[in-house]
């Protein structure tokens, strides 16, 4: 077991869902909603599909398996998160924070960089 893994929070679909909403508030208007932090949650197998990322902060948090097709990540901050085997095919992810990340075996087919 990797050091890391007893600091991660566990999420669910439906409590995902709701910090997806809230987050699209604040990217409306600062004023209202909340920036998403998922930091070091555990996100494994978790639809973020077409979800609005735009500068979310998923630093050290465990993706594998989740699926962020269509997602909109533009300058999310993925730091050292665990990606593995995630679905990003189509994925916006122009400057998006991905030092250290693992994206072993993830499909990146389409993703937008630049």
């Amino acid at each position: 077991m990797d050091k890391l893994d007893d600091k991660k929070t566990a999420m669910n679909q439906k409590k995902l869902d709701l910090i997806v909403a809230e987050h699209a508030l604040w990217l409306a208007d600062l004023l209202t909603g909340y920036q998403a932090d998922f930091r070091w949650d555990d996100l494994r197998g978790l639809d973020f599909r077409r979800a609005s990322l735009r500068e979310a902060d998923f630093r050290w948090a465990d993706c594998r398996e989740a699926n962020f097709r269509e997602a909109d990540c533009r300058e999310a901050n993925f730091h050292e998160a665990d990606c593995r085997e995630a679905n990003f095919r189509e994925a916006d992810l122009r400057y998006a924070g991905i030092h250290g990340t693992n994206f072993f075996g993830t499909d990146v087919r389409g993703v937008i960089l630049d």
